[in-house]
C-alpha cells in the first residue's frame, strides 16, 4: 500500500512539472511592438521590438517556433547591438538579415545570422540614411529598402537594393509615391507594391506598383488611410490588416485584393484586437500575425489564417505538425496544448484525490 501511494505522489509531481513547463513555454517572448518576424529554416523567427510602457525598453532577443505557440529563445552573444524597433528583418539566401531601425539612435547598420543565435555585422553604416519605419522586402532575388523616417525626422521615398548586404545601389532617390514611413510593401505577381503610410501631411491610402523599383504607377486606393499596418501575399491575393487610421483608431480590419486596384473588406468578425506595428509573415500556407500595439498596450498574442477571413489563436490551433505524433491526423482533430494542459491538471488532481481517499 505504501509503495502504491508513493507511486501516485510521483505521478502527480511529474504532471505538475509538465504543466509548469508548458506554462513557461507558452509565455515565450514579452509583449512588444515594432518587431520583425520571418520564416527561416522551416520555422518562425521573431526579433527586436519595443515595450513602450516600460520606459521605452528596446529588445534584441531572437525567438523561434514551429507552431506559433511554443517559442524558444535562441540568441547568444554576440547578438546584434543596439536593441531596436521598426527595423527590417528578411530571409535572404542562407541567412537572416537585420536592417536599420531605431534604438537609442536611428540606425543604418546591416547584420546577418545563419541560425538566429549569433549575429555578424556586415555594415555599420550603409549608404542610405539612418532610418526607422521603412519597408524591407526581397524581390527579384534582391533586398530592397524603401522609404522610412530618417534621423532628422524627415520622410523618405528613396529605393535601395542589394544582393549581398554590403553593396547597395540607389535605384531612385525620389520615387513617384510621396515620402512616408510605416507603410507596407508586398512582392506579388512579379511586381512590388507599396501601400499606405504617413508623413507630416497625414496618413495615406494610395497603392503603387513597380516591376523594377524605379518606375512606379498608382494602381488603387485602400479603403482607409492608415499607417503601421501589415501586408502579405497569400494564395493569389494581397491582404492588408491592422494599422492606425486617420482618426488614430487601432484597426482590426482585413482587406483583400487580387491586383491592388479593387479592395474588399472582410465582413466576418475579426477576433483579434485592433493593433498597429505588429509583425506578420506567411508560413505553412497560413498568414501569421504576432504582437503589436493594442488599446491595452503592447501584446504578444499570435494568430493565423488560411484565407484572411477565419482567424485562429495559436493557443487554440492544436499541433500543426501532425506527422508521427498523432498518426497523420487532421488539424481539427489534434488536441491543443491548452487542452492537453487541462487534461494533465485534471488527471493530477484526480490522482491526488484518490490518494487522500485511500489514506
Amino acid at each position: 500500500m505504501k509503495t502504491n501511494s508513493i507511486r501516485i505522489v510521483i505521478v502527480v509531481a511529474c504532471l505538475a512539472l509538465c504543466a509548469a513547463s508548458l506554462y513557461a513555454a507558452d509565455d515565450g517572448w514579452s509583449p512588444r511592438s515594432g518587431h520583425g518576424m520571418v520564416v527561416f529554416q522551416d520555422a518562425l523567427f521573431l526579433t527586436g521590438g519595443l515595450y513602450a510602457f516600460e520606459k521605452n525598453f528596446f529588445f534584441s532577443d531572437t525567438w523561434k517556433s514551429t507552431d506559433g505557440l511554443l517559442w524558444s529563445r535562441v540568441d547568444e552573444d554576440p547578438t546584434y547591438s543596439p536593441p531596436r524597433q521598426l527595423h527590417g528583418l528578411l530571409t535572404y539566401g542562407e541567412h537572416l538579415w537585420l536592417i536599420g531601425g531605431q534604438g537609442s539612435v536611428y540606425l543604418n547598420d546591416v547584420w546577418r545570422s545563419s541560425d538566429g543565435q549569433r549575429w555578424e555585422m556586415i555594415m555599420d553604416a550603409a549608404p542610405w540614411a539612418s532610418r526607422r519605419g521603412m519597408t524591407c522586402i526581397v524581390h527579384d532575388d534582391r533586398m530592397f529598402v524603401m522609404g522610412g523616417e530618417n534621423g532628422n525626422r524627415e520622410y523618405c521615398n528613396d529605393v535601395w537594393v542589394s544582393d549581398n548586404g554590403e553593396t547597395w545601389e540607389l535605384l531612385t532617390g525620389n520615387a513617384a509615391w510621396k515620402p512616408r514611413w510605416e507603410h507596407a510593401a508586398v512582392s506579388f505577381e512579379d511586381a512590388l507594391f507599396v501601400m499606405g503610410g504617413a508623413a507630416e501631411y497625414g496618413k495615406m491610402d494610395d497603392v503603387w506598383r513597380s516591376t523594377d523599383g524605379v518606375a512606379w504607377t498608382k494602381v488603387g486606393t485602400l479603403p482607409a488611410k492608415i499607417r503601421g499596418h501589415c501586408a502579405e501575399a497569400l494564395k493569389g491575393q494581397m491582404i492588408v490588416f491592422g494599422g492606425i487610421d486617420a482618426n488614430d483608431a487601432l484597426l482590426n480590419q482585413v482587406w483583400r485584393s487580387p491586383d491592388g486596384k479593387e479592395w474588399t473588406a472582410v465582413e466576418e468578425i475579426i477576433p483579434w484586437p485592433g493593433r498597429a506595428r505588429h509583425a506578420s509573415t506567411v508560413y505553412e500556407n497560413r498568414l501569421w500575425l504576432a504582437g503589436g500595439l493594442t488599446a491595452e498596450g503592447d501584446s504578444n498574442d499570435v494568430w493565423h489564417t488560411k484565407d484572411g477571413v477565419k482567424w485562429k489563436s495559436a493557443s487554440e490551433q492544436g499541433m500543426l505538425h501532425c506527422g508521427g505524433g498523432c498518426g497523420g491526423c487532421e488539424e481539427t482533430d489534434a488536441k491543443s496544448w491548452g487542452a492537453f494542459l487541462d487534461d494533465a491538471l485534471l488527471l493530477g488532481v484526480s490522482s491526488l484525490a484518490l490518494l487522500l481517499f485511500r489514506r
